[in-house]
């Protein structure tokens, strides 16, 4: 008896970043070649022409997924942004009544927060001065994490996993 092998589907957009301004997916048609979106800044339906679209909007990261990206709590991502250590995310609303929403982090807000934890000490500070970082994954990591690129390791003769990159293949 065969196995099927099932594939998963890609997970849908829900929110995007383009122009400066976040939106929420309400429908995207292929065959027309169109996204309708609801725009939180100028708190309007839009539309676009989806292929231009797709390759100039940047994706829009929840909470939980920057939790998942960085290896923090939430609740330290949370303090970041009341104590003002990294510029506040844009808000969602609800389109039926106007109650806030969860945070939207785009990838320049990704960029900036991993700007913030590389001058973060780890532990007691040192006498010295100097900043010993926790563990905080390279630039080329987080940008292959935001693109959902693969990032392929090999072991050294020390025993530490390097980063070895690879040539997307398109």
């Amino acid at each position: 008896m065969v196995k099927s092998v099932r594939k998963l589907k890609p997970k849908p957009i829900r929110y995007f970043y383009l122009n400066g301004n976040h939106h929420k997916v309400l429908r995207i048609s292929r065959a027309e070649d169109i996204i309708v979106a609801w725009d939180y800044e100028n708190k309007k339906r839009v539309s676009y022409i989806w292929s231009i679209t797709k390759q100039n909007m940047q994706k829009a990261f929840t909470v939980n997924e920057v939790v998942k990206i960085f290896g923090r709590d939430r609740w330290s991502i949370h303090t970041f942004i009341e104590e003002g250590k990294i510029r506040r995310p844009k808000q969602t609303y609800s389109l039926e009544n106007g109650n806030p929403g969860k945070f939207l982090f785009s990838e320049d807000d990704l960029r900036d927060l991993h700007s913030y934890l590389l001058t973060v000490h780890r532990g007691r500070p040192r006498k010295d001065g100097a900043i010993t970082q926790g563990k905080v994954m390279t630039r080329a990591e987080l940008e292959a994490m935001m693109k959902h690129e693969t990032i392929l390791y090999t072991k050294d003769k020390a025993g530490d996993f390097v980063p070895v990159w690879k040539q997307p293949d398109w």
